[in-house]
C-alpha cells in the first residue's frame, strides 16, 4: 500500500482539527510518484504533503505560520517511522519568510499556503526564479481567483507550459525557460468586469479594434554629428475620411445585384431565342 493510500485510510489531524483537509488525494499520489530521493523541493503551507515529500527522501522545506502545525507533522512522521533529517520548517508568513529566504535551486515547488490575494502571486514571484528549467510548480486550489490569476499568466507565458491538472483543483506547470519580467503586459485576455454591464461590451469592442487595427509610429531622426538637432513638428490625424473605402464598399454591395441581373438577362435571352421576337437577333436571322 502506498503512503497516500495509508494516509487516506486513516487521515491524520495535522491542522489542529479532527477532520482532515489538505491536498486532493490525486495530488498527493502525484507527489509520491514524482519526487525522488535528493530532489530539492519547497512548499508554502504544510500538511500531508509535507509527510509525502519527506518520506520520498526530498530535501524539503515547508513554509507555515504555525509552529504547532509543524510539531504535529513531525510527530506524525515519527509515529510512521519517517526520517525528518532532510525536512526543514520555515515558520512565518510566506510573504515574510521568502523575502529573506536563502535561495537554492529547486526541482519542484508546491504553492498551497495562504490563498488570499496577493499571497499566491508573491509565492510564485519569490520561488519561480529558483525553480530549475524543467522543474514543476504545483498550484493548489486553482479555482480561487488569486490562484487563477497566476495560472492565467503561466498560460500566456512562453517560459511555462501548463500540463493536465493532477486533481480537480490542482494545476501543474513545467518551467521551460528563465522568465524575464519587463513590466509590460503581453497577454491578450482582458477583463472589463469593473465596468457596469452596459459598458463592458463597448469597452471589449474598442479594445478588440485596437488590437486589430492599432499601429506603432516610431520616429528615428538623424542629423550630422556636431550639429544642433533640427526642430520639427509632427501632426497625426485620426479618422481621416478615405473615399476609396466607400467606393470599394459600394462595389462590394453591387456585386450580388449585378450577378442576379446578369443571370436574369441570360435566362430571358435563352427563353425568347426560339420565339418570333428574340431579345438578341443573330446575323443569320436577318
Amino acid at each position: 500500500m502506498s503512503l497516500t493510500d495509508e494516509l487516506r485510510s486513516a487521515p491524520p489531524g495535522l491542522h489542529g482539527q479532527s477532520e482532515f483537509w489538505g491536498l486532493a488525494w490525486e495530488a498527493l499520489a502525484f507527489i509520491e510518484r514524482t519526487v525522488r530521493p535528493g530532489m530539492a523541493t519547497l512548499e508554502t503551507g504544510a500538511g500531508a504533503s509535507t509527510i509525502v515529500f519527506t518520506a520520498r527522501g526530498a530535501e524539503h522545506e515547508a513554509v507555515t505560520p504555525s509552529q504547532a502545525e509543524a510539531d504535529r507533522i513531525l510527530a506524525e512522521c515519527e509515529r510512521r517511522g519517517i526520517s525528518t533529517g532532510k525536512l526543514a520548517f520555515r515558520i512565518g508568513s510566506s510573504a515574510d519568510v521568502l523575502r529573506g529566504w536563502e535561495p537554492r535551486e529547486l526541482d519542484l515547488v508546491l504553492v498551497d499556503g495562504a490563498h488570499a490575494f496577493p499571497y499566491p502571486t508573491l509565492d510564485w514571484w519569490y520561488l519561480a526564479p529558483h525553480l530549475k528549467v524543467g522543474g514543476l510548480m504545483l498550484l493548489d486550489d486553482a479555482y480561487m481567483p488569486p490562484v487563477a490569476a497566476v495560472i492565467d499568466h503561466l498560460r500566456s507565458s512562453k517560459a511555462w507550459r501548463l500540463g493536465d491538472p493532477i486533481s480537480f483543483r490542482t494545476a501543474v506547470a513545467r518551467k521551460l525557460a528563465d522568465e524575464v519580467i519587463d513590466g509590460e503586459w503581453k497577454g491578450r485576455r482582458m477583463n472589463f468586469s469593473y465596468l457596469p454591464p452596459a459598458k463592458r461590451a463597448v469597452a471589449s469592442v474598442r479594445q478588440r479594434q485596437t488590437e486589430l487595427y492599432g499601429y506603432l509610429l516610431r520616429l528615428e531622426p538623424q542629423w550630422e554629428p556636431g550639429r544642433t538637432p533640427p526642430e520639427y513638428q509632427l501632426t497625426v490625424r485620426s479618422r481621416v475620411p478615405r473615399f476609396s473605402y466607400a467606393l470599394l464598399a459600394m462595389l462590394a454591395v453591387l456585386v450580388w445585384p449585378v450577378l442576379l441581373l446578369w443571370r436574369w438577362f441570360r435566362f430571358e435571352v435563352s427563353r425568347w431565342s426560339e420565339s418570333d421576337h428574340p431579345w438578341v437577333s443573330s446575323s443569320e436571322d436577318e
